[in-house]
């Protein structure tokens, strides 16, 4: 039994549907457990690295390091080093001090520095100090500075660290205390207190308190910090070099500067995304990048987890519709596309608009997602070669009677894997298949004439290519099991109403001819031969060039054998009737002249014709349409003075250029200009037009005549085709003009329409196309009048 195609579709939605719907539980369960936040906090860490830059230059840090513990003491220094500091920068006209020392203790060994210290915070200004979150008896107490310090200061800023599970820094909250979170934190208070606007990080009206781990102690307002920098990038002096004058005051002036410990071993110092495993940030640079980013307003707010479930949700249901139209190859480049995409849009969200998308819930559930499917895939596949196998041998046993070469018998090598054993399998009933098939197709394809196999229900069971192109349908069109009279619905058959019924009346084993006829009047012939215990065939053959050609032939010799030589006939008939009479009659002469311009009017349009005919694009030039049309106006206006006729000429005086042959556009003006002449009576106006329309020249010529039937339009620019005329009832035109007209449009890939009714006249319109980069000029004078009379 072989497999049908919506039974294998069906069991192929049914695995989709289960994948789709375990994937997308296991995105939720990853989630909502945070299994994946170290590998998220690393990625992080990465794309942080990739978006550095340089702070601020009046960001300064005055550094306790190795130097100044060498030449000033070890530590703690005596608080009156820290009065000189700042006396130092008061000195400098720096802009604001933030100490990040504690001094929550006075000095008890040295009481005269805590009031040397105070008086010099006093005369600064602008100095902020920490204030200290310390756990006492089980409890967070808030330890602010010594009172004589503190009643000094501008500010006082809290300096909480807060590390996350992997005991990296990224964030701080920017402001948290005792019972409510009152205390900004050092950089912003340090911000603030040098003049800059902190509104937008003031605590918000509705306040949402994220509290610590010990009760009492609030903070607010979670910050991821930008960081700038890696650690000792961060613009530093020296403090003994400060203390000893070495640094020039103006290097000093407007500074935003920060004393703090740098030194290994004192103060303290965290992990950075930026400091890498082998050392840490000293947490006065950590005030100094939060200063920079503060100010820039930089920051980076972190996706809310369903946002990520949806972006993870979106990504997995997107590259699951995929595999369903992907081949293999295809859908694992996408796959990696996507995860690679996941990546880079994860580390550009940081810098622009400042977002935290983690990406390790999508990359997990997409690096699934590929071999999950192809596992599934792999077992349905499995399941298929076993069934197709079994039918293609059964089937292999019916074309072996009919080819002896298949009736050979098939041993698969040894083969382990038994997925390779099947398609191998596989591959030797399909080779058998494929061989009677291509004798069959090859059979068909050779033909030259279209061949359609019936079956006794009248149904196409076989068809070539030929058929279908001489049917007009496109090669890809299925036709198989579809009724006769569909697939053949475009023909007419001369015999009977329609193709059942001619079929029904060929007799067993005979073969029926007929002739048949498209809509587009294309023409064939039918040969339909029985088949006994089958159906039949049917074989399609266009004789539409032919039937043309005969048609053609006759027309020429009816023209050559009357047209062209009933005006030589008459010609030589008034020639004897005037050698019996005596002097030279003006009306004889007047007929002979006729007679002679009309043979040489049709001599030039065969030439021009034939011209035509043969005319090859390489021979192109550049013309002006509206050139052309003033030239075969003043052609055409001796014989439209001569009827009384005014010709138009066009109120465009600009230059239209397109690429053609110029004696033979301006020969298709003149025609159309002619045939407007011909039929318009005395004191009619023939509005002669060009134009530019959507990169195209549009010649128009316009008469007020008699108009053209319906009917007549249908054959109005074939080879001599004359339309009836009231006026000139005798026929004056050659019935070459407009087909040549036809002809020239067709050479240079433009087109003539007509619009005409009987009693309103006609309009003809002859379309080229504009030449690439034409350059628009001005025509010359001389045709600056509109009217020729």
């Amino acid at each position: 039994m072989i497999p049908r195609a919506e039974d294998s579709t069906r069991a192929v939605l049914r695995e989709w549907w289960w994948l789709l719907a375990f994937l997308c539980g296991l995105t939720t369960l990853t989630l909502q457990q945070n299994w994946l936040d170290r590998l998220n906090s690393s990625f992080y860490d990465a794309a942080i690295t990739l978006h550095q830059r340089e702070l601020d230059a009046d960001i300064l840090v005055v550094a306790i390091d190795e130097r100044s513990l060498d030449e000033i003491g070890r530590w703690p220094w005596h608080r009156s080093v820290y009065a000189r500091l700042i006396d130092q920068l008061t000195a400098a006209d720096v802009r604001a001090v933030g100490l990040d020392i504690i001094l929550s203790e006075p000095d008890t060994e040295h009481p005269n520095d805590d009031a040397l210290l105070g008086a010099a915070i006093q005369r600064n200004g602008h100095v902020v100090l920490p204030i200290l979150a310390e756990p006492l008896n089980g409890r967070v107490t808030e330890t602010p500075p010594i009172a004589i310090l503190n009643n000094q200061v501008a500010a006082l800023g809290h300096i909480q660290s807060n590390l996350d599970a992997d005991g990296v820094s990224r964030r701080v909250f920017l402001h948290c205390g005792m019972g409510f979170p009152s205390h900004p934190q050092l950089a912003l208070a340090l911000l603030k207190t040098s003049g800059f606007n902190t509104q937008r990080y003031e605590l918000p009206a509705s306040l949402k308190l994220n509290h610590t781990e010990t009760s009492g102690w609030y903070c607010a307002s979670s910050y991821l910090i930008p960081f700038a920098a890696r650690p000792g990038k961060v613009r530093q002096i020296s403090a003994s070099a400060l203390l000893k004058g070495e640094i020039p005051a103006q290097q000093l002036r407007g500074k935003l500067v920060l004393v703090g410990a740098t030194a290994a071993g004192l103060g303290d110092a965290y992990p950075t995304p930026l400091s890498g495993d082998s050392y840490s940030m000293p947490g006065v640079e950590m005030h100094a990048q939060l200063i920079d980013s503060l100010r820039h307003d930089l920051s980076i707010i972190p996706s809310d987890t369903i946002t990520r479930w949806l972006v993870a949700i979106l990504l997995v249901v997107a590259l699951m519709v995929a595999y369903l139209y992907l081949l293999p190859r295809y859908a694992l480049a996408l796959t990696v596309g996507l995860m690679v995409g996941v990546l880079l849009v994860s580390a550009g969200l940081i810098r622009w608009p400042g977002i935290w998308l983690p990406p390790a819930e999508s990359l997990l559930i997409l690096a699934l997602c590929y071999p999950l499917w192809s596992w599934r895939k792999l077992e349905a596949g499995m399941q298929f070669l076993e069934e197709e196998v079994t039918a293609l041998n059964q089937e292999s046993e019916k074309f072996s009677t009919l080819i002896p070469a298949l009736a050979s018998t098939h041993t698969p090598s040894q083969i382990v894997d038994p997925v390779a054993a099947r398609i191998e399998q596989v591959r030797h009933a399909s080779r058998e298949v494929r061989v009677l098939r291509q004798l069959v197709n090859q059979s068909l394809i050779s033909q030259s004439v279209g061949i359609l196999v019936l079956d006794d229900q009248m149904r196409v069971r076989l068809v070539n290519p030929t058929l279908l192109r001489l049917l007009g349908l496109n090669e890809h069109v299925v036709v198989q099991g579809r009724l006769v009279d569909q697939v053949l619905s475009s023909l007419k058959c001369t015999r009977t109403a329609d193709w059942t019924s001619c079929i029904h009346t060929i007799a067993q084993g005979q073969v029926l001819q007929c002739e048949a006829q498209n809509v587009t009047g294309g023409e064939f012939l039918v040969s339909i031969t029985d088949i006994e215990n089958f159906g039949w065939i049917i074989n399609l053959d266009s004789v539409s060039t032919l039937k043309a050609h005969e048609r053609e032939r006759g027309r020429l010799l009816n023209f050559l054998s009357h047209d062209m030589r009933a005006p030589q006939a008459s010609i030589l008939a008034l020639l004897e009737q005037q050698a019996a009479r005596k002097g030279v009659d003006d009306t004889l002469l007047q007929d002979i002249r006729r007679f002679s311009q009309r043979t040489l009017h049709l001599i030039n349009q065969f030439m021009f014709l034939a011209r035509a005919e043969h005319l090859q694009a390489d021979t192109f030039i550049e013309l002006d349409m509206v050139q052309c049309m003033h030239d075969a106006i003043d052609e055409v206006w001796p014989q439209a003075s001569t009827q009384g006729i005014t010709l138009k000429r066009p109120e465009n005086n600009e230059s239209l250029l397109v690429i053609g042959n110029h004696a033979l556009l301006q020969r298709a003006l003149i025609n159309l200009i002619t045939n407007a002449v011909q039929h318009s009576a005395q004191g009619d106006i023939v509005q002669c037009d060009v134009d530019q329309q959507w990169g195209e020249v549009c010649c128009t010529v316009r008469d007020t005549g008699e108009g053209i039937a319906e009917q007549d339009q249908l054959v109005l620019f074939q080879s001599f085709s004359r339309v009836p005329d009231p006026a000139h009832p005798a026929g004056t035109g050659t019935g070459l003009g407009l087909a040549l007209v036809k002809m020239v449009a067709d050479k240079h890939r433009g087109r003539i329409e007509v619009l005409s009714q009987v009693g309103h006249g006609s309009t003809f319109f002859l379309y080229l196309t504009l030449a690439p980069n034409a350059i628009r000029k001005p025509l010359r004078s001389d045709y600056s009048s509109p009217l020729i009379s």
